[in-house]
């Protein structure tokens, strides 16, 4: 039977998040990997090897790529309403399969924090968002079907696991999922077969990895998958490389340390606030629980990420189901193998903890709301239930004050961004006046001097390239290749190119690794200065074909800085 008024709320929260995030769309423009994301949606599958380093999320830009064609998508502002439109068909998903198992309360509840979790600059759509929801779908068809002991839907979720690897290539961790179930299970059975779960899970990955593969061998893009996937070998045991294991593992190391210094400092502050609602004196009772919001609020100014904050969560209803006694034993099954995403997905990333905890806590919110309020605190534990609602509304308005105040990646805080850009790709987003400056000077001085279509390289900001009607070539940012890839990157878009590209660079603060870029780009053609402000030059290889030709005069282009 149909509950109309749990579909009623949700639709209402529904409504909320949809207009919580977009107000959100509005603001914020990282000047690193939103302008890779816009350049290679625009021109990876037209031309691939000109920027295969993409190919480590190759169907993430084939897919998207169609998506624009299909609806006309040509601005930042577009991304980030296929970005909406992904989050809030997710919490869809979530809100009917969850609502099987737990209360409409819980999952609007966890959803919501979630939503509020959102905070920066990455609102376009991209592969994170991809590998969340292919994850979460296979969890949840791998659940569904142990729990009516169906191999094929386990299977299916197989499927969606070995397509997955193609829109992030680290997404191979996915394999491990069948495992995790088979340890659960050994708590929680519910009567199915782990190892036959494992079996159909498997055969179902294989399945899907063959169906990506066939998928790229009919655009004709399996040799740009071929490239990267021989380039990962060398990549991951380079100790200097952002993608190599070393740096891999630090950042999870960082991510989980954080993630569980952060539940115990919750725990800690719900403890005071329940040691204070248990004071007989009212004047005790405010200045501990007071105390304990303070101390909440200013741990979440300079310590906490929102993504930290979702994922203690989680972890912390986790802790609590495991030594909960009496869950029902496929709602148990479900927290647990829910913990996948949000704790395993992030492997083999290089992302700072600031970027995870959003999309990848959406199904595991929800349950973790469940167990605290109806499972770990029952009705009759009126007080610490109190308390428990009290962190979670002091965590949600500081989620807000964050939300509000930081830094949204590389960008300044909301209150900061009231600029615009007069481009066509950054239509209705509002950006710092810094910002703004910066790309419309480029406009206005630097696009005159460059070929409409032409490749760039620009050293301080990956939009500049889209902005300036440019394609990407080989190298997108020293930040994230050591120059021993960019060379073998530079290598084969020249081999297919033929073309060479214009770079554009900030003299005044130049990361190391564009000296050894320009010294590259010289041996196979040289490069000279065809314009420059002092600050910001722009350099060409002979013949220059600008709209007008300019008198050239060669330079070092390092002559400032010995």
């Amino acid at each position: 039977m149909i509950n109309l008024s749990s579909h009623k709320a949700f639709s209402i929260y529904l409504l909320f998040a949809a207009l919580f995030l977009g107000v959100q769309m509005f603001q914020g423009l990282s000047y690193l990997d939103i302008g890779m994301y816009m350049s290679g949606y625009q021109h990876f599958t037209s031309d691939p090897y000109a920027s295969y380093f993409l190919g480590q999320w190759i169907l993430t830009y084939d897919v998207t790529s169609a998506l624009c064609k299909l609806f006309s998508i040509n601005s930042f502002l577009g991304l980030r309403v296929l970005h909406l439109v992904y989050v809030l068909v997710t919490q869809t998903v979530v809100y009917l399969y969850l609502r099987q198992y737990i209360s409409t309360r819980s999952i609007i509840t966890g959803l919501l924090i979630a939503t509020l979790a959102h905070y920066g600059s990455y609102t376009e759509i991209n592969y994170n968002d991809y590998s969340a929801l292919l994850l979460l779908l296979s969890i949840l068809c791998y659940h569904g079907g142990a729990d009516r002991d169906n191999q094929w839907i386990i299977m299916m979720g197989g499927v969606l696991a070995g397509v997955a690897v193609y829109f992030r290539i680290v997404n191979i961790t996915y394999i491990c999922l069948p495992l995790c179930a088979m340890l659960i299970s050994r708590k929680w059975n519910n009567g199915h077969s782990a190892s036959n779960g494992a079996t159909f899970f498997y055969i179902g990955m294989c399945f899907g990895g063959l169906l990506g593969y066939v998928v790229l061998l009919c655009q004709g893009l399996d040799n740009v998958f071929a490239l990267t996937f021989n380039d990962i070998a060398g990549i991951s045991s380079d100790k200097s490389d952002t993608h190599g294991m070393l740096y891999v593992m630090r950042s999870m190391y960082d991510l989980y340390t954080e993630v569980v210094a952060n539940a115990g400092y919750i725990m800690l502050f719900w403890i005071i606030i329940v040691a204070g609602m248990k004071q007989t004196r009212r004047i005790m009772r405010i200045t501990l629980v007071a105390v304990a919001i303070v101390l909440t609020l200013v741990m979440m100014n300079f310590s906490f990420f929102p993504s930290n904050i979702t994922m203690a969560l989680c972890l912390i209803g986790g802790v609590g189901v495991f030594f909960i006694r009496g869950v029902y034993p496929p709602l148990a099954h479900l927290v647990m193998i829910s913990l996948f995403l949000p704790f395993v997905m992030p492997v083999g990333s290089n992302a700072e903890p600031s970027f995870y905890g959003k999309e990848t806590c959406f199904l595991t919110l929800p349950l973790v709301m469940y167990v605290l309020f109806e499972e770990l605190m029952p009705k009759k534990e009126q007080l610490e239930r109190r308390a428990a609602m009290c962190m979670i509304g002091v965590l949600g308005a500081g989620l807000l004050f964050f939300n509000l105040t930081h830094k949204q990646m590389e960008e300044g805080n909301r209150i900061a961004c009231r600029y615009t850009v007069d481009s066509q790709l950054t239509r209705g987003i509002l950006t710092t006046k810094e910002n703004a400056d910066m790309y419309n000077y480029l406009i206005r001085e630097v696009k005159p001097h460059i070929r409409q279509g032409s490749y760039m390289i620009c050293s301080f900001s990956l939009p500049a390239v889209s902005i300036l009607d440019c394609k990407p070539w080989a190298v997108y940012s020293t930040v994230y290749s050591t120059d021993r890839m960019n060379d073998r990157y530079i290598k084969v878009a020249w081999k297919h190119t033929k073309e060479l590209p214009y770079v554009l660079l900030d003299e005044e603060n130049l990361p190391d690794g564009y000296k050894h870029i320009m010294e590259e780009l010289s041996l196979i053609r040289k490069y000279q200065k065809i314009w420059t402000d002092g600050k910001y030059s722009l350099y060409y290889s002979k013949p220059y074909p600008g709209p007008e030709r300019p008198k050239i005069t060669d330079v070092d282009p390092y002559r400032h800085h010995p």
